[in-house]
């Protein structure tokens, strides 16, 4: 994982979503993120009540990673549990 990834991930758990977003948002706009980086991307948008951003990092996530389908479908209907 990038050093981006584990910052991002780092300020989530400390609960600064606005920190994780910046962090992450320079790992997914490269042409293959990893996927812990958009699965905590959409976590940190959708705490920030940034739901559409967080709908769509996560249908990106799904798709390149089907196993991310129940996750995807849960940040859409916003019953993510945070």
């Amino acid at each position: 994982l990038s050093a981006y990834t584990m910052l991002g991930a780092i300020a989530l758990q400390r609960g600064d979503a606005a920190a994780a977003v910046g962090h992450l948002e320079r790992v997914a706009g490269g042409p293959s993120p990893p996927p812990q980086a958009l699965y905590n991307l959409a976590g940190a948008y959708a705490t920030l009540g940034r739901w559409d951003d967080a709908a769509r990092t996560a249908d990106r996530l799904a798709r390149a990673h089907p196993q991310y389908g129940a996750f995807a479908q849960a940040v859409r209907t916003r019953t993510l549990q945070l």
